[in-house]
């Protein structure tokens, strides 16, 4: 009887540890993805500043 307990009490425990792992994982990911979001927004940003002031003599549509 006492085996089955400490056999259910393992299980448990590694459950506990790959939900964190899947947790940590998840938090890795979104934290690569906001990089790259924000990598990818402020080289859009520098070439509208590039562009902006070659523009700014042309004519309004």
């Amino acid at each position: 009887m006492e085996h089955h307990g400490r056999a259910a009490s393992t299980s448990t425990e590694i459950r506990t540890v790959l939900n964190r792992a899947a947790f940590l994982d998840g938090v890795l990911w979104n934290t690569v993805n906001i990089a790259i979001v924000a990598w990818l927004l402020l080289r859009v940003l520098r070439r509208i500043e590039k562009i902006a002031p070659a523009a700014a003599h042309l004519p309004p549509r």
